[in-house]
């Protein structure tokens, strides 16, 4: 007899993924950010990978947990924008061998995707992978101060 997974407990590990992201989304909504720059979007599936996101005065720092993969499997886009979306693509073969006992260890793609707000430079995004660690540094837009006063020199 196989020690593999069964079939019903490979589709039960993707049911607690989705149970997880019922959670998440029940907190999301109970303690809003104090702040607009960055929202993890309705409909950008799922919570993995796990992001940690840093509020500085000039910056705001995201933070993916990405272990196992390299820089080369993983991809950061920005649509039109305002989305800024993190996917990737675990290019590990899946070995179905009777020589496991139990395994967690997910193979598998993701997607994850956060909504920009409009004090993000997103044309100034940078990102590095060190250590099964994304970090994305997004830029605030520096706001020039407005004159209240404005003097009008006659001519």
């Amino acid at each position: 007899m196989s020690n593999l997974p069964s079939r019903p407990q490979v589709v039960r590990d993707e049911i607690s993924t989705i149970f997880d992201t019922i959670i998440d989304s029940m907190f999301e909504n109970s303690f809003k950010p104090k702040f607009s720059s960055l929202q993890r979007n309705s409909y950008g599936g799922g919570t993995y990978p796990k992001v940690d996101l840093l509020n500085f005065d000039d910056r705001l720092v995201l933070t993916a947990a990405v272990p196992g993969m390299k820089k080369e499997d993983i991809k950061i886009e920005v649509d039109q924008n305002k989305f800024l979306t993190i996917s990737g693509r675990a290019n590990q073969k899946v070995e179905f061998s009777d020589k496991y006992i139990y395994r967690e260890i997910k193979r598998s793609q993701f997607s994850r995707t956060f909504e920009l707000g409009p004090d993000l430079s997103v044309e100034k995004i940078e990102a590095e992978c060190q250590e099964g660690l994304l970090s994305i540094t997004i830029p605030k837009v520096v706001k020039t101060p407005i004159e209240r006063v404005k003097s009008i020199e006659i001519k």
